[in-house]
């Protein structure tokens, strides 16, 4: 009787030992470091790149492809272009401008124009003609921005009859040379104007031109 509970133990542990040595595909680990918790062992092939790997075994000396950064310069530049072509006076006012022009297209001004004296006889298009040349001239300083009140230059020239503006004099001031510059410089930079063959006077008309800021 003895002998058979040796047997019977003998093949108990045989059978255990067999049991503990066969690997288990939910296998736990426990790692060294005693504060870790216990967790489960993961096969790295599921973080493999399938795609890669399906390459790799085609050709395994191709090349990865290298995804580089985005130009961020032409992306700026391409928005802004796009700006550009939308409305001017919402790009002003969000001060996104690519031109002077629509800098300063925010400046609230006013022309006023006075005949002081007519030496010769001239139709109406011709005041209508030195009036837009005066006008379209008219470039504030980047200050006139910054201006928050009313105020005015007021310049007197005379035309002669060869279309050229001379004797240009400032009348009254702004209080700012740069302010009152512009209206000086509009008047000089319309000259010449269209000659009048049929004027019988060398100067053929007197004018005020008063550039009004913040009217």
């Amino acid at each position: 009787m003895n002998q058979l509970y040796k047997t019977i133990i003998c093949l108990l542990i045989s059978t255990l030992s067999v049991l503990a040595q066969t690997p288990r595909d939910d296998e736990e680990f426990l790692p060294q470091a005693k504060t870790h918790l216990r967790g489960r062992q993961i096969d790295s092939r599921l973080f493999e790149n399938i795609d890669l790997k399906s390459n790799s075994k085609t050709n395994d000396k191709a090349d990865l492809e290298v995804i580089t950064p985005a130009d961020i310069k032409s992306l700026i530049a391409g928005e802004q272009q796009r700006l550009r072509n939308s409305n001017v006076t919402q790009l002003a006012k969000a001060g996104i401008s690519s031109t002077f022009k629509e800098t300063i297209s925010l400046v609230p001004l006013e022309g006023r124009f006075e005949i002081l004296a007519l030496y010769s006889s001239i139709n109406d298009n011709y005041i209508r003609t030195i009036e837009g040349a005066i006008r379209s001239n008219v470039y504030p300083p980047l200050i006139a921005r910054a201006n928050q009140q009313k105020l005015s230059v007021s310049v007197v020239f005379i035309i002669k009859k060869d279309g050229t503006i001379t004797e240009v004099e400032k009348e009254t001031t702004t209080g700012s040379n740069a302010l009152d510059a512009t209206a000086i410089s509009a008047c000089r930079s319309s000259s010449p104007l269209p000659p009048l063959q049929t004027a019988t006077s060398e100067n053929i008309i007197r004018m005020r031109f008063t550039l009004t800021y913040n009217p």
